[in-house]
């Protein structure tokens, strides 16, 4: 059965079924990175799986990477390990970023009751004034996030699989470095203040300048 002939679909859900089975592998996809993660956190800060919950539990993602990244200028490991490390924490961070952007949203309704549910934009309210921010929400940018989330799931297995040979004084293929993805909503530009001019002196100050006492 296609996803579009499913009647359940079809009477709950206010998005296409193709966004809204995009959305759930993204779901999926990270929850398996986030246990890959902690799995490098424990094997990193020498702790058991069990001690490694029980301390990066409710840490957050980002929290357990600084740490991480700031623990491998200490760990001793081969500056190629440590490169491929520091490589994997960086898109994971960007993947986190765009899996919470694109899955923290309303759905924005049309206003023709006829509407095509594969039209339905995603928004984010912003501010305190509830302000509409719409994201990126096609079929195409919702796969690609979930595509890339793929990457660091599969690396960071490797990556874990590495430290554990490298404990055990055993080599395996070193995993190669791999490309940040794009975020999938990008900052503004900062605007950089120019720097006020100085006031110009006045007539009294530049004579007591130059003529001091």
């Amino acid at each position: 059965m296609a996803l579009s002939d499913d009647p359940w679909i079809a009477e709950h859900s206010t998005i296409d079924p193709e966004r809204l089975h995009a959305l759930g592998m993204i779901t999926l996809w990270w929850n398996h990175c986030e246990r890959n993660l902690l799995l490098i956190f424990c094997h990193i800060f020498g702790f058991t799986q069990r001690i490694g919950w029980i301390v990066g539990n409710d840490m957050g993602g980002i929290s357990i990477s600084n740490k991480i990244s700031e623990l491998l200028n200490f760990a001793n490991l081969e500056k190629d390990i440590e490169d491929v490390i520091r490589n994997y924490l960086r898109v994971h961070d960007v993947c986190g970023k765009n899996r919470n952007t694109i899955t923290h949203f309303t759905a924005s309704m049309p206003k023709d009751k006829l509407f095509d549910v594969s039209s339905v934009a995603f928004v984010r309210m912003k501010g305190d004034d509830g302000k509409k921010a719409y994201i990126p929400s096609s079929l195409e940018d919702i796969r690609r996030i979930a595509e890339e989330i793929k990457v660091p799931l599969l690396h960071s297995w490797r990556i874990y699989k590495l430290l554990l040979s490298y404990q055990q004084g055993k080599s395996l293929e070193l995993p190669p470095l791999v490309s940040l993805p794009e975020m999938l909503v990008k900052p503004p530009p900062q605007t950089v203040a120019k720097p006020k001019r100085p006031p110009r002196p006045s007539a009294a100050e530049q004579r007591r300048a130059l003529n001091p006492r």
